[in-house]
């Protein structure tokens, strides 16, 4: 359905922690999210240090020339939960970072430089659709401030 909307003209904005997640568990989104790599976690919830899946966003940054430019914004998750088992503590940044498809541009990444948002198409046109991999919430301060530095 987001296909066809995108493919009729539309434009799409998402950002999730967890998309990647449910929509991997079929295949990888290339089409639609255009994500041509996403490592899911085999262990979950037990961590894994060279999966994408929840693989944390404290901050991000925006690319250099990127509609995110100048960006560098640290993510509060304090409103959301964590879990602790007895060996480990899991959350509240579930966030997940991936691959883009080489028809889409990186422009965020987190404190590793790993891709967590992206745009798509080329820059060089309009962008039709964006996709972060991190719970986008700002207050309206924020947003401005944003707003003035993209």
């Amino acid at each position: 359905m987001i296909q066809s909307y995108l493919n009729g003209g539309g434009s799409f904005f998402m950002s999730s922690m967890g998309i990647l997640f449910a929509i991997g568990r079929r295949a990888v989104p290339a089409e639609c999210f255009q994500v041509a790599g996403f490592k899911q976690n085999p262990t979950r919830p037990r961590p894994c240090d060279d999966c994408d899946e929840d693989f944390g966003v404290p901050a991000i940054f925006g690319a250099p020339a990127s509609v995110a430019s100048g960006m560098n914004v640290t993510l509060d998750y304090s409103s959301y939960p964590s879990f602790d088992f007895d060996e480990f503590s899991f959350g509240p940044d579930f966030s997940d970072t991936f691959t883009p498809s080489s028809d889409a541009t990186a422009v965020t990444f987190e404190r590793f430089r790993q891709t967590c948002g992206m745009s798509y198409p080329n820059p060089a046109w309009t962008v039709r659709a964006a996709s972060f991999s991190f719970r986008f919430r700002s207050t309206p301060c924020r947003l401005t401030h944003c707003a003035n530095n993209a």
